[in-house]
C-alpha cells in the first residue's frame, strides 16, 4: 500500500515509500523525536537492521535523523507486517552514562562543557541564547548525559531538544507564532483539555550554600493555591538571593503553566496548504467556545500521524509560561 509517496524513510542509502502507517513525535522537552512505522512485509525490509542509520523526510523536510532502535514482525494466516521505530541521534545522550575525564570544571561556560559532553558521540549543540558560566559544575555518578545537559538547562532557564539533523538544540520559550489560529468548527477535528492541581504547591522552598559557603533559604508562595502544600527544592548551584528567587520564579510558573494541557488534532501537517509544518516551540491563538478558551498558548510537542484514514498532526498545548 503506498499511503503517502511524500513520506520517505532512508536506511542503508535505499527509500521506502509504501507504508501502512507512520507516526513521528517530536517534543520541546524531549531530548530525541521518535518514529514508528509499519509497512506490509515483502522481503525487502528484511536488509533493515536494529542500529542502522536512518532518516524520515516528509515533502522532502527531514524530520528525523537517527537510528532504528526496534523491529517487531507479526505474520498471522493472512497478513505479515513489520513495525519499525527508532530515534534522532541524541537518543544515545539519553540511553548513555555520561563518563568524562575530568568530571567536574570550575568557571566553565555553558558552550564549553555542552561542548565536552557530546563530544564523545559525535553530536554538536547549537545554544541560541547568551548563558551565564557555572562556577562550578559537576557530573553525578551514574547520570546520563542528558541527565547532566538538563541539569544545566535547569539552572540557566533553557531546554534541550534535538535538530531534525540529530544534534542538540538550546534554546528559550519561543516568541514566533503560527501563520494561521486554532479554532472549533474551522481547522481543530478534535480537542480535549485536562487540569490538574497535583503539582502545584502553595510555598517553594529553596536551599543551598551560597558563595561564601554560607547556607541560603528562599521562599516564595503561591496565591493560586488556598491551602498548605510545601516543596522543598534543594539547589543544584551556588545561591545568590538574584539566582535563587529567579530558581523559584521559574518553577512556580513552569508548575502553574504544566497544570493545564490542551490537545488538539488539525487535518494535515501543514499550518496551510503549501505552508509550514506544524513544530513545537511556536504560539498558536486558539478559540474553543466548548473549552471555554479564546487564548494564546504554547504547542509543546507534535505527533505526525500518517495512515489509511489521511494525515493528521496531533498537537499538545500549554500555556505561555510552560517551559
Amino acid at each position: 500500500m503506498n499511503m503517502q509517496s511524500n513520506i520517505k524513510f532512508l536506511v542503508n542509502n535505499k527509500i521506502y515509500t509504501s507504508f501502512l502507517t507512520c507516526t513521528v513525535n517530536r517534543a520541546m522537552d524531549a531530548l530525541a523525536g521518535s518514529f514508528s512505522l509499519e509497512v506490509m512485509g515483502n522481503g525487502e525490509e528484511s536488509h533493515i537492521k536494529v542500529n542502522d542509520t536512518c532518516e524520515l523526510k516528509v515533502d522532502n523536510k527531514t524530520l528525523i535523523t537517527g537510528y532504528v532502535d526496534d523491529i517487531n514482525v507479526n505474520l498471522s494466516a493472512t497478513s505479515h507486517t513489520i513495525r519499525i521505530s527508532g530515534r534522532d541521534k541524541t537518543a544515545d545522550l539519553i540511553d548513555c552514562s555520561a563518563i568524562h575525564n575530568p568530571s567536574q570544571w570550575q568557571n566553565v561556560s555553558f558552550a564549553h562543557l555542552a561542548s565536552e559532553l557530546l563530544k564523545p558521540f559525535d553530536i554538536k549543540a547549537t545554544i541560541t541564547e547568551q548563558l551565564e558560566p557555572f562556577e562550578k559544575f559537576k557530573i553525578e555518578q551514574g547520570e546520563t548525559v542528558f541527565e547532566a545537559l538538563e541539569r544545566m538547562c535547569r539552572l540557566r532557564k533553557v531546554f534541550c531538544t534535538s535538530t531534525v539533523l540529530g544534534d542538540v538544540l538550546i534554546e528559550k520559550k519561543s516568541s514566533s507564532f503560527a501563520t494561521v489560529a486554532l479554532k472549533e468548527g474551522v481547522n481543530i477535528l478534535n480537542a480535549s483539555a485536562s487540569f490538574t492541581g497535583k503539582d502545584m504547591f502553595s510555598h517553594y522552598e529553596l536551599k543551598g550554600q551560597g558563595a561564601q559557603k554560607e547556607a541560603c533559604k528562599n521562599i516564595s508562595k503561591d496565591a493560586k493555591i488556598p491551602r498548605y502544600r510545601p516543596l522543598l527544592i534543594i539547589a543544584e548551584d551556588t545561591l545568590t538571593d538574584a539566582t535563587a528567587n529567579s530558581r523559584l520564579l521559574f518553577e512556580k510558573d513552569i508548575r502553574r503553566a504544566r497544570s493545564s494541557t490542551v490537545n488538539i488534532s488539525v487535518q494535515g501537517f501543514k499550518e496551510y496548504e503549501n505552508g509550514k509544518i506544524w513544530e513545537p516551540n511556536r504560539l498558536v491563538f486558539v478559540e474553543s467556545p466548548t473549552l471555554g478558551m479564546a487564548t494564546e498558548l504554547l504547542i509543546v510537542a507534535v505527533e505526525y500521524s500518517f495512515s489509511s484514514a489521511g494525515s493528521i498532526c496531533n498537537l499538545t498545548l500549554q500555556h505561555k509560561e510552560a517551559l
